[in-house]
């Protein structure tokens, strides 16, 4: 080869060109962002409105319903799902992968402004979120500080702590939960308002224009343009007591006349507490672009600087998630040096030389290294994916140099000189490596046709792997053959394995044994592919390994409307029976009053330092709170590690119509669910658990006074919800301003009845007068999939794996007739994994398809690689026994090693093949060329085996932190590799013998 050849006899430019290599692979680490996982898009756009006051069916039919008929026409869009609450209505549609989201945002925003005039007066403008990851929090912390009430801890906070965070580069948000604040409240006094004609929508006008900044124009004086605004903003809570109000009569009073104004605390939006402590707790989201690692640690370095200057200031980590990355990326890349260690020693045990172990290891440091520059250019990140496709590879990098020393070894001892030996034996081979290296990185290529998360951590892995192998490619065409034309002597290429030597001639036994037993090798293959499906039948099928995070999620649900005290009281409850679990370390409670859930968080302690997995506590768990009465409780361990560990693995959603139907339905399924073995916490999500109580209008009656409807949905919805009418901001600090009914935060019924609405008289009127109440019990959220309405099921898995659950699920379900209108899908990451499977099962398919093209293509020749592919099946069969003997179930990672074993396990039987048809080409006959060709691979086949094999041994294993996401692919290619070498060495001479002897039988004809 001219490459080698120039190598040879320019050995300076080498050297400095893989020097300024290594000089950039070494800038290109240091500058890499570090992060658990690739960054990804999601496709997902989620359109929020309000409409304080509402219940669930008046904001599905006057905001949900009149946006999802406009949203759908979006281009691209393939489901569109939403929740109608109380006050709220939330849309979420998902896209098509691939498409981009900011011209879809502005899409969406244009549909929205074509209906948005249909909406209610009092609801908001909507809403609309981009989905990302990284909306998840990098780190929650505990804040408290000795002597300082949450008020006092709050306002600090507010002021000090949140400036401090915000302004550490690469921070997105910092939001503070449990925290309370100062509001200015106006307290109206009914009775006086009612003696001067005021009614309040008249008032939060009023107050509203009185504090305005507006600009007016400019006016010109001399030769200058100078801006004039009507500035009139309130800058004390004097300035709005004295703000004047026009009465009926014509007189004018000030606000303070007939309402109480004051600086009081806001009513809390959430309670938090650490370790039964009150406490903050604060989160901080980073931005997209941001190094989580480094991130992490400015922020530590902020918080150790404010703990210097407020000593009594007490900081508790809960969640850090760079603390997790760094162990797992440790445990990465210490499995792969131990790998790389590993593979050496066998090099060096085959070979029983120094010098030449070394040549051939110094593919591993190179390639890697330069691999780093690759990954920088790509804008790819140091994540668990492409470290673990660096693993992966650390095995295979020596292949090529394995294969070119041991040819330059064998012409050496036929005579040649070492630049002769280096240049020729890497000319012969160099067809058969570089076709190797192709099948390898040949399969990744399918990937286009691969779509969701499964498309992006097989591109990551796909890119790493391809990098190291065409580095190490090149580092076989040029720094191997250098060093072994000038290192090597004669005296290490004549060294004897003694121990190989013996392999060698048992290994010609058997070969001539199987060519004198063909029937027999085939029933040997026919039996081990039916031993694989027997073994793919069994093994479960998930899909993403589950990983041990440390964190076990509580919720605490009570019915809606619960009081906020009677939540906290029942979240107090319930970390007293598991909080004292001893793998627990902290434990976190937070309630948010409109949602009527106590949210706890078990943080526990390092999976070295305690017993159970996080699994094994969530069970433990359940069983402490499973008989508290009224309460319905959620567990959920950190889980899968592309879950947020707080959603169920198993999502059942029924669609119709009729919400009464639909609970019915719900209901039947959940009884019947239920009873699947590893199926646990199934529940309905969209309970009838609401309390409510309805305002019927008698109209005649109201038709008397001159009052409507609307003039009494207004009056109720003023008399019981406060109103955030305006602000204004006094030394940096900004108050809202906002109107009550009177001084009580707990209207009672009482309070409802007697309300007074005021008629275009002034005559005072009591709703009881004109209106009955009815209480009943209505769904606190009305959920809706794509146009229908739905209830949604959950369920966790335990023991066994998702989709052996999933189909005893459907098993159960198939003989139950539903109405007429209404439908049973399965979603959640069930309809995640069918998704990914689908499209890795097409890769898969395509990949086989590949391997084949290429190898006809370097033999020129359609039957030699149809031989070779014998060895594919066999390495299925190798992998799905192993994962059966080690129960791990089928995951994408597992799809993805099935994947990669393809470009690998071919390597063996190309080498081999390869020499044949060379022997043959000399004259050789077909059984002679297949004795000599097998014994004379049969080193460098199992020295590739071995390397790849125990190169991937720590990962199979799962040692270490994030392990498990590893694992299924680790222990596919082992699996694969090991079995499929075993029997290749037998079954490919044995299949190319027989058609052969078919070939020349069809010519003799």
């Amino acid at each position: 080869m001219k490459l080698t050849s120039f190598s040879i006899k320019r050995p300076v430019t080498i050297f400095m060109a893989i020097i300024t290599v290594l000089m950039f692979g070494v800038v290109s680490f240091f500058k890499l962002n570090v992060d658990m996982l690739p960054s990804f898009n999601l496709p997902m756009l989620m359109v929020m409105t309000q409409y304080h006051g509402a219940g669930p069916e008046e904001i599905e039919s006057l905001v949900t319903e009149p946006f999802e008929g406009i949203l759908l026409t979006t281009s691209n869009v393939e489901n569109i799902n939403s929740v109608s609450s109380e006050g709220s209505s939330m849309i979420m549609l998902e896209f098509q992968d691939g498409t981009d989201m900011d011209f879809a945002s502005i899409e969406v925003r244009e549909k929205i402004d074509m209906v948005k005039g249909m909406l209610p007066s009092g609801a908001s403008s909507p809403t609309i979120i981009k989905m990302n990851p990284n909306m998840m929090p990098i780190m929650n912390l505990g804040i408290s500080m000795e002597g300082k009430d949450i008020s006092n801890l709050s306002t600090w906070a507010n002021n000090v702590l949140t400036p401090a965070l915000k302004r550490v580069d690469g921070v997105a948000t910092v939001d503070l939960m449990g925290a309370s604040s100062d509001e200015v409240r106006i307290v109206l006094n009914p009775d006086k308002l009612a003696s001067f004609g005021i009614n309040s929508a008249q008032l939060i006008n009023l107050i509203r224009s009185e504090n305005l900044n507006t600009p007016g124009g400019t006016i010109k004086e001399g030769d200058l343009n100078i801006l004039v605004r009507a500035s009139n903003q309130f800058k004390s809570i004097e300035d709005i007591e004295n703000i004047f109000i026009p009465t009926q009569s014509g007189d004018v009073v000030k606000l303070k006349d007939v309402a109480d104004v004051k600086l009081a605390p806001k009513g809390k939006a959430s309670f938090s507490k650490i370790n039964g402590k009150d406490s903050l707790i604060l989160s901080v989201q980073k931005e997209s672009t941001a190094n989580t690692v480094k991130l992490s640690k400015a922020i530590n370095n902020e918080l150790n600087k404010l703990k210097k200057s407020n000593k009594d200031l007490e900081i508790t980590p809960i969640f850090d998630q760079a603390e997790f990355i760094n162990l797992s990326l440790n445990a990465v890349k210490t499995n792969a040096i131990i790998g790389a260690i590993l593979a050496i020693l066998v090099l060096l045990f085959f070979l029983k030389d120094l010098k030449t172990t070394l040549i051939m290891a110094i593919s591993i440091p190179i390639s890697v290294i330069a691999t780093f520059v690759s990954i920088y250019f790509a804008n790819m990140t140091l994540n668990m994916i492409s470290l673990g496709g660096m693993a992966l590879g650390i095995g295979m990098l020596v292949d090529n140099s394995i294969v070119v020393i041991e040819n330059i070894s064998r012409l050496k001892k036929l005579g040649l000189s070492s630049t002769d030996a280096a240049i020729q034996g890497t000319k012969e081979v160099a067809s058969a490596i570089t076709a190797s290296t192709l099948t390898t990185i040949c399969v990744f290529l399918p990937i286009v046709f691969v779509e969701g998360i499964a498309a992006t951590i097989f591109k990551e892995m796909a890119l790493t792997v391809t990098f190291a192998l065409v580095c190490s490619l090149l580092v076989a065409f040029t720094l191997v053959p250098l060093l072994a034309s000038r290192l090597i002597t004669d005296e290490s290429f004549n060294k004897e394995n003694k121990f190989v030597n013996k392999l060698k001639v048992k290994y010609t036994n058997v070969l001539e044994w199987a060519l004198m037993n063909k029937l027999l090798v085939g029933g040997i293959l026919v039996l081990s592919i039916i031993l694989g499906g027997v073994s793919l039948t069994a093994t479960g099928i998930e899909f993403f390994p589950t990983s041990d995070q440390g964190i076990v999620y509580v919720d605490a649900i009570l019915p809606k409307g619960t009081n906020s005290q009677v939540v906290n009281d029942t979240g107090e409850y319930v970390i007293k029976k598991v909080g004292k679990i001893k793998d627990v370390e902290t434990t976190t409670l937070s309630v948010s009053e409109s949602s009527s859930t106590a949210s706890i968080m078990l943080v526990l302690k390092d999976s070295k330092e305690r017993d159970n997995s996080d699994v094994e506590i969530a069970n433990l768990v359940r069983k402490k709170v499973k008989d508290i009465p009224g309460v319905d409780i959620k567990v959920n361990s950190s889980g899968g590690m592309m879950s947020t560990g707080q959603s169920a693995p198993i999502s059942i959603t029924i669609s119709g119509h009729e919400l009464k139907t639909l609970e019915k339905i719900s209901n039947k399924v959940v009884e019947k669910v239920s009873t699947v073995k590893g199926a646990i916490d199934v529940k309905v999500a969209n309970e009838k658990n609401a309390q409510e109580i309805k305002v019927v209008v008698d109209k005649e009656k109201a038709a008397k006074y001159g009052v409507t409807s609307q003039m009494v949905s207004q009056v109720i919805n003023q008399n019981l919800q406060s109103s955030t009418v305006s602000s204004f901001t006094v030394e940096g600090k900004t108050y809202d301003v906002s109107i009550y009914s009177d001084d009580t935060s707990n209207p009672t019924l009482y309070n409802l009845e007697n309300i007074n609405i005021i008629t275009q008289t002034g005559q005072k009127v009591p709703l009881s007068q004109i209106a009955s109440l009815e209480r009943g019990e209505g769904y606190h959220s009305i959920n809706r999939t794509n146009q229908n309405r739905s209830m949604t099921i959950s369920a966790n898995i335990n023991g066994r794996s998702l989709g052996e659950v999933v189909n005893d699920m459907k098993e159960e379900l198939k003989d139950y007739k539903l109405p007429n209108g209404y439908s049973i899908s399965f979603g959640g990451e069930v309809a995640q994994m069918n998704e990914a499977f689908s499209s890795l099962l097409l890769a898969l398919i395509l990949s086989i398809a590949l391997v084949y093209m290429v190898m006809a293509a370097q033999f020129e020749s359609l039957l030699s690689p149809f031989i070779i592919m014998f060895t594919v099946p066999l390495a299925f069969v190798g992998a799905l026994l192993a994962l059966f003997i080690f129960d791990i179930p089928v995951s994408i990672p597992a799809m993805i090693g099935f994947v990669v074993l393809t470009g690998i396990i071919v390597n063996n039987g190309i080498v081999l093949v390869d020499l044949i048809n060379r022997l043959k080409s000399e004259g050789k006959s077909t059984v002679d060329a297949i004795l000599i060709a097998g014994p004379t691979r049969l080193q460098p086949i199992l020295m590739t085996t071995l390397t790849t094999v125990l190169g991937l041994l720590p990962m199979a294993l799962g040692i270490g932190e994030g392990a498990e996401l590893q694992l299924p692919l680790a222990v596919t290619v082992t699996g694969g590799l090991i079995f499929s070498t075993v029997l290749t060495l037998v079954v490919v001479p044995v299949v190319y013998y027989t058609f052969d002897r078919i070939k020349t039988k069809m010519i003799s004809k």
